[in-house]
């Protein structure tokens, strides 16, 4: 343990909030440039107080991994240069409330943690019946074995990136049927156990703001992770959603990121079509406007497969426009799959499910208007 040193800090560059950072000391005994700890250690949440006991046993503490409430005390193991996942150490020395702090004598009998569980930061002493050293092994082939895969997610405020508490996460599984409410934390994080090999759908609601639902798949777990999502909310601004206060032009491209659809399906769930609405009521105010209704998908499953699921999906959508009286005319459904990606996400590269979604859209762009327009300001009521 003399040879390097662990801190938490929120400097630039890390996962998000506090984050653990590893220094090596050199053969000059000079203090090295600290190294980021990794997402196997580190996650959009906070990881603080970390300990190395004389095993070099990583003890810290976390707010975002599956565990019983608020900061949970977490072990990591070493291995080789590196430590292993880590694993939350459990009652009595985590609870519902805030953990933190926890440090230990030479023999790692007798020891010390701060907890607020009974209203205030106190702090709390145990002797014995916590002996890490004589339980690594077990620790490494029967916990390690037990651990489930879970999300740790994130909600945000689209704008501003500022966490948003008491938001509305309903999980439902595709596998069971099970239903799962969850309300965020102060700082915006919920997390769950899932199954591997399952799709789930997320949805999450706050008052104000856009409701968001994203749908993942645990079949490309590499391992038994945690899978960190961020999902960000958009505020309302009433007056932005009027849509007779919405200026369009020639050649502009909207982009309807709140038609929800289920997973793997094309068609338009009944309690998903905000943005369609709102494109029917400008397709009301200019009489004269025609365009192109695209669909697109990200870049799981083959190009053949995406490209008529991104088809059937535009059809959807252009059906449902013309079944509230739009000329059919008007309208031309177009479905490019996988060919349009908004961002790096391609066949073989590894990416986020909010980075995914960020490709599962559908666009309409103005091909043709008549009307005078006085001003080419668009509002970004659907960004």
């Amino acid at each position: 343990a003399n040879d390097y040193m662990i801190f938490a800090s929120n400097m630039p560059g890390g996962l998000g909030g506090m984050d653990l950072y590893v220094v090596k000391r050199e053969e000059s005994g000079q203090w090295g440039v600290p190294e980021n700890m990794g997402s196997k250690i580190n996650t959009f949440g906070n990881e603080v107080f970390p300990f190395l006991d004389r095993e070099d046993n990583l003890y810290y503490s976390s707010n975002m991994m599956v565990g019983f409430g608020g900061l949970d005390v977490y072990v990591a193991t070493k291995s080789g240069k590196s430590w292993e996942k880590p694993i939350n150490i459990g009652v009595p020395i985590n609870g519902s409330k805030d953990d933190f702090g926890i440090v230990f004598g030479k023999d790692n009998s007798l020891g010390y943690f701060s907890s607020n569980r009974k209203g205030k930061d106190d702090i709390y002493r145990f002797i014995g019946g916590f002996e890490i050293t004589n339980k690594k092994k077990d620790i490494d082939s029967t916990i390690v074995n037990e651990w489930r895969p879970s999300v740790c997610g994130t909600v945000i405020n689209a704008k501003y990136k500022n966490l948003l508490k008491d938001a509305k996460v309903d999980v439902v599984s595709k596998c069971s049927g099970d239903e799962t409410e969850i309300i965020t934390l102060n700082d915006g994080a919920f997390d769950f156990p899932i199954q591997e090999n399952c799709d789930y759908r997320i949805s999450v609601s706050k008052k104000n703001f856009r409701d968001t639902i994203i749908n993942f798949t645990t079949y490309s777990l590499s391992d038994k992770e945690c899978v960190r999502i961020t999902i960000p909310l958009t505020f309302i601004d009433n007056d932005k959603l009027i849509s007779s206060n919405i200026i369009v032009y020639e050649g502009q491209v909207l982009e309807l990121y709140n038609i929800y659809y289920d997973f793997d399906k094309f068609n338009i769930r009944t309690d998903a079509s905000n943005d369609l609405d709102i494109l029917y009521e400008l397709l009301i105010k200019y009489p004269s406007m025609r365009g192109e209704l695209s669909s697109h998908t990200d870049c799981r499953g083959t190009h053949a497969y995406n490209e008529k699921l991104a088809t059937n999906r535009a059809n959807s959508a252009v059906k449902y426009l013309i079944g509230k009286g739009i000329d059919a005319k008007r309208i031309t459904a177009k479905g490019y799959g996988e060919t349009k990606l908004k961002n790096e996400c391609a066949d073989g590269v590894d990416c986020t499910e909010i980075q995914h979604q960020r490709n599962r859209r559908t666009e309409f762009k103005v091909t043709y208007l008549n009307e005078t327009i006085q001003s080419k300001e668009i509002e970004t009521w659907l960004k």
